[in-house]
């Protein structure tokens, strides 16, 4: 039992560290050094930070990150591509 107990805390110490250093490829994309975790369909606070990884790694979905850059006096503006 002891053995099991072992295991498993091993396994989430894993997953948790892989989950706490993000993923370097998302969709083709290749950003190494991004925080945040891709899923098989994207992931929109990934994107942002391949966008834009100057910024500081806030917590929370991409949308909310207007609202955080604007708290930190981070100039914004609207920009397409």
């Amino acid at each position: 039992m002891k053995r099991l107990v072992l295991t498993v805390l091993a396994i989430i110490l894993m997953v948790g560290v892989a989950h706490a250093t993000g993923d370097e490829s998302c969709c083709g994309f290749s950003s190494p050094g991004n925080p945040y975790l891709c899923y098989g369909d994207g992931n929109c606070t990934w994107w942002a930070w391949y966008k834009r990884p100057d910024l500081p790694a806030w917590s929370g979905d991409a949308s909310t990150w207007l609202t955080n850059a604007v708290n930190d006096d981070i100039p914004t503006g609207l920009q397409t591509e």
